[in-house]
């Protein structure tokens, strides 16, 4: 493969990571990208979703594809509230909960933590699925009993409460499904 075909490569990856990076009302912060989406509530991030799961983060590690860097996850699947899956997903994310300090993404998952993802496949290529998943937008939330604690980046959008029910989770994920 040559330099460049890698460095393509690379940068497509990179864009396949952006979904629902989109600041409220499709304005973007910092430079535009016609490839970013906007998510504006938990009603519409259920929607977009193709799975929706409720599991705890267990390993990961950190790769680099042609200096972008990446976490890869795996997460234990305890529930699946949209979609299907197997028990336990691999999540890529860009690591640090922004996209170069311009686009709220979600933030990369802690070991041991439980929460409830909104999902996409991930795609290299359109139309060509892995087996690894991205988050969608801000879509990764810390679950505390019944409670389900939206990340600082949902704050960009005035759609998205600070928590919320996991009842209230569950049944947009089962009308979105």
């Amino acid at each position: 493969m040559t330099r460049r075909r890698a460095g393509t490569m690379a940068a497509v990856a990179l864009l396949a990571l952006m979904p629902g990076c989109a600041a409220p009302s499709g304005e973007l912060k910092g430079s535009e990208s016609a490839l970013a989406e906007s998510y504006s509530s938990l009603e519409e991030l259920s929607e977009h979703a193709s799975l929706i799961v409720q599991g705890v983060a267990a390993d990961s590690e950190r790769v680099t594809v042609e200096g972008a860097g990446f976490v890869i996850a795996e997460v234990e699947v305890s529930r699946v509230l949209k979609g299907s899956a197997q028990d336990v997903v691999h999540v890529r994310q860009t690591g640090d909960g922004y996209f170069e300090d311009t686009y709220p993404v979600a933030p990369a998952l802690t070991q041991g933590t439980d929460y409830v993802l909104y999902l996409k496949p991930f795609e290299v290529v359109p139309g060509n699925a892995t087996d690894e998943f991205v988050v969608l937008g801000v879509g990764a939330f810390e679950v505390e009993g019944r409670v389900v604690i939206l990340p600082d980046q949902a704050s960009w959008y005035e759609g998205f409460p600070d928590r919320t029910g996991l009842d209230e989770v569950e049944e947009l994920a089962q009308r979105s499904g």
